[in-house]
């Protein structure tokens, strides 16, 4: 880690295509110094907001850190001591783990691994905090098409949008790059289509959601957080869009589609993309580019062939001397068209005679073909290898894989195109030929070569794509499923569709086909696809292991019988899943008794004694959470009592919390605030005792929240403060979030407007989709306090919306009553008495579901 000459050399994340977006195309030597700076600047930020300034600093933090194992705080000590060495120069390993951390050998490495993780998941975040945006590609020459280029410009700059269609090879794309990379600002969109990796309404939004984003502006990008992509409505898509727009930071942006005949033509999902795409045109300028555009647009242009005049332009600028009568065959072979040209030109410099090329008879496709033919005898061995494991690729390669010198001379030669962030790319006619050249085994191969490229640039989606056409679907399953959350939220779920639906389970041994049937029906259940997600859980075999996989499938069949409206069913569903978990943990406890059986042959008779105790804990603490989840509160009570009694005889500190925490959280649901407070302050002292910090800041958030429902803000706002600082300093976002949504509320409630405004727009910020309804909800009680009715009721608008997309019906049912008493009060309420009933009704029918008959009662 000290050394950037060895990271640049080893690494493959040393490249401009993993730091694309954090540096420009540079030597090859400054890429190792720049990834150090990545990773410290990830390490900083598992310290806090701010690094730490000197070894003091951590000093005096270091008994709190190792109180707190596995905290944010204590992954980046251990990478300081391991690897960075900015403050602290160990002299050897077992220094670090015998007196620098006070623990075992194996504790340390452990340990090690904890903060590896940590640390790719924080560098993941710096670098690619969302979807992954096409870079644009690098410009090639272009010749004779200054008044077609002059004609877009002026076209676009006047808001309009433009259809550019042409023939195969006419160098549309390369006309598309030159304007975007001329165009003023650094806002431009760039999307090719690829069939299954980019060709779904979904993956188009992610990627739109995504460079709003990186351009300040982010309510498409929440809204499809917050909903995992399950966005329909286009009128609502249109809105969120128009609103981005609006706050862009980077002026005018312009949209560039390429491919776009490789969206299915008259397929529902491609007519949906069309609706979509005509709705925000009016708002900004876009090009579609491709052989045929079938899109809506305000002008149409083509890209015609080359006349003969700019042929020998460009034969004079490649320095080939042709005669006259030569170069009027050679337009007559090409018709014009640039990238045979490119091709003749290419083999001319190579030594191809004149003849041969002219005597190639053929249409254009074929004359391609041919072309490509005779130039590819012509490549050394090397050359020939990289175009055959390029050609699987179909979408950017990182580049940095292969000699620099080779892919020059691809590029050079118009085979293939780089991109501006280290990327490159077939030109798609090379591809799709020399893709048709490779046997199975060898597409097969280069396929799994991919993939393994794939993996370590953390690209896991691909990576399984490759995997999969690679005949290894094992490593596709394996590899994707334990990161598939973090792909989902990069919106990669419609290309995993493409993959997962396509891999054979008679290919895999049974626990990879039990993973890969959950994969298929959580991609169903992003898709809303209730029933095909019910008939893919169906593909189960009747042996499959009992383990969490298996709970985790009745869950989501629950879930399907729920929304296809057999609610018996589905309870049957939820039912078994917790008799497979209750399952479980009877086995857990089966091992404790076995344990202690052991003990007792030895004598060994008080461990014996502890043993079953710790088997009874368990038990007993397994029962009142299933009775919880079961929404039998009484019963759940009596079981945490029972554990909490088994807990102290074994002056068992760790289950004492842990039942303490239930219990607040359970007489909190009653309303039982006083036995709540009781508990939440036994928990905190326990775990205070302990030294778990991030577990006392827990459940003073939990606390926090109890105060709230109680009405007591003055003590949200004390021990939610507590909790939020505590979040704060050691970057826990999604805790951070729904505290700073408490704090929000209690300052509203307390009249403290700007502060109410400041904590929710902190929880907004950090973009948890369980949160961002509740801030919402509170920025649209702030804007009502002050009298702006409108922004309002946008503001419960989307709070709606959010809560719907998280299928959280309690804020939903409190935004549907607080827009029926904004709608009564206000001054057009004569006007919107339909409005006003509508959301009141659905405001009482929501809270009467949750069983909340008193604040039905109450709705205006």
């Amino acid at each position: 880690m000290r050394d950037p000459e060895r990271l640049a050399n080893e690494s493959a994340l040393a490249t401009a295509y993993f730091l694309g977006h954090a540096t420009v195309l540079g030597d090859r030597s400054h890429w190792g110094k720049l990834l150090r700076r990545q990773l410290q600047r990830a390490a900083h930020s598992l310290w806090g907001d701010q690094p730490p300034r000197n070894r003091e600093e951590i000093e005096a933090a270091w008994q709190d850190i190792l109180a707190d194992s596995g905290s944010a705080r204590y992954n980046y000590l251990v990478l300081e001591l391991r690897y960075f060495q900015e403050f602290f120069r160990p002299r050897s390993l077992q220094q670090i783990w015998q007196e620098f951390l006070q623990q075992s050998r194996a504790e340390f490495y452990r340990d090690i691994d904890r903060a590896v993780d940590a640390l790719a998941d924080a560098l993941l975040f710096l670098l690619r905090p969302g979807v992954r945006l096409e870079p644009l590609p690098n410009s090639q020459m272009l010749l004779g098409r200054d008044k077609l280029l002059i004609q877009i410009r002026h076209a676009l700059a006047a808001g309009e949008s433009i259809a550019l269609s042409g023939i195969s090879g006419s160098g549309k794309s390369s006309l598309a790059a030159k304007i975007a990379i001329d165009w003023p600002g650094s806002a431009v969109f760039w999307y090719t289509v690829r069939p299954d990796l980019t060709d779904r309404l979904y993956s188009l939004l992610y990627a739109l959601g995504a460079f709003f984003h990186e351009h300040g502006a982010r309510a498409l990008w929440r809204a499809l957080a917050a909903s995992a992509g399950r966005l329909d409505d286009l009128t609502v898509l249109y809105a969120l869009v128009q609103r981005d727009l609006a706050e862009l930071a980077s002026g005018q942006p312009l949209l560039i589609f390429d491919e776009v005949d490789l969206w299915p033509a008259d397929a529902p999902e491609t007519l949906r993309i069309g609706e979509f795409l005509t709705a925000i045109q009016r708002n900004v300028p876009v090009l579609f580019v491709g052989q045929q555009v079938n899109l809506t647009a305000t002008r149409r242009l083509a890209v015609d062939d080359l006349p003969l005049a700019t042929t020998r332009e460009l034969l004079t600028v490649n320095s080939l001397d042709l005669a006259r009568e030569e170069s009027e065959q050679l337009q007559q072979e090409t018709g014009g068209n640039p990238r045979l040209l490119w091709l003749c030109i290419n083999l001319i410099k190579a030594g191809e005679p004149l003849e041969s090329i002219l005597n190639v008879d053929a249409d254009r496709t074929g004359a391609f073909e041919a072309y490509l033919a005779l130039l590819w005898q012509r490549l050394d061995g090397n050359e020939r290898h990289l175009l055959h494991a390029l050609s699987v690729y179909p979408a950017e390669a990182p580049r940095d894989i292969w000699p620099a010198t080779v892919l020059d001379g691809l590029q050079a030669r118009h085979l293939a195109r780089y991109d501006r962030a280290g990327g490159v790319t077939l030109l798609p006619g090379v591809r799709a030929a020399l893709l048709r050249t490779l046997s199975a085994e060898q597409r097969e191969e280069f396929h799994r070569q991919a993939g393994v490229r794939y993996a370590e640039r953390a690209e896991i989606t691909l990576a399984a794509y490759h995997f999969h056409h690679g005949a290894r679907p094992d490593l596709a399953v394996a590899l994707w499923f334990p990161q598939r959350q973090r792909e989902i939220a990069r919106g990669q779920a419609a290309a995993a569709t493409a993959v997962f639906h396509n891999i054979s389970r008679a290919r895999l041994k049974k626990k990879s086909q039990q993973t890969l049937t959950l994969i298929r029906a959580e991609l169903h259940q992003l898709a809303g696809e209730a029933a095909a997600g019910l008939s893919a859980l169906s593909e189960q075999s009747d042996e499959t292991e009992e383990n969490e996989l298996l709970i985790a499938a009745r869950q989501l069949e629950g879930d399907f019988l729920d929304a296809l409206g057999a609610p018996d069913d589905a309870l049957s569903a939820y039912t078994d899943g917790l008799d497979i978990l209750s399952r479980l943990e009877q086995q857990a406890a089966d091992l404790y008794v076995r344990r202690g059986m052991v003990y007792v042959r030895q004598r060994r008779l008080t461990d014996a004694w502890r043993s079953a105790q710790e088997a009874r804990f368990q038990a007993e603490y397994l029962h009142g959470l299933v009775q919880e989840e079961r929404g039998d509160l009484t019963a759940a009570e009596a079981a945490y009592f029972t554990a909490l009694s088994v807990a102290t005889a074994l002056q068992f500190e760790q289950g004492l919390a842990k039942v303490n925490r239930s219990l607040c959280n359970i007489f909190g649901r009653r309303g039982e605030f006083e036995r709540a407070y009781k508990h939440a302050a036994d928990a905190m002292s326990l775990y205070e005792r302990m030294g778990d910090l991030v577990n006392v800041a827990r459940v003073q958030s939990n606390l926090a929240a109890t105060y709230l429902d109680a009405g007591e803000f003055e003590q949200v706002i004390i021990a939610g403060g507590a909790a939020f600082e505590f979040f704060q300093r050691y970057g826990y976002a999604y805790s951070l979030a729904g505290t700073a949504c408490n704090l929000a509320e209690a300052h509203y409630e307390l009249g403290e407007l700007d502060k109410a405004q400041e904590m929710a727009d902190l929880a907004l910020s950090q973009e948890e989709p369980l949160a961002v309804p509740y801030a919402l909800y509170t920025l649209a009680l702030v804007a009502r306090a002050r009298g702006e009715t409108d922004k309002g009721l946008q503001l419960l608008a989307d709070c709606r919306r959010e809560a719907q997309a998280n299928e959280d019906i309690f804020v939903e049912a409190y935004a549907w009553s607080k827009t029926a008493e904004v709608l009564a009060e206000s001054d057009a309420a004569s006007e919107s008495g339909d409005e006003r009933l509508a959301a009141a009704e659905q405001a009482r029918k929501l809270f009467q579901r949750l069983g909340m008959e008193d604040m039905a009662a109450t709705v205006a």
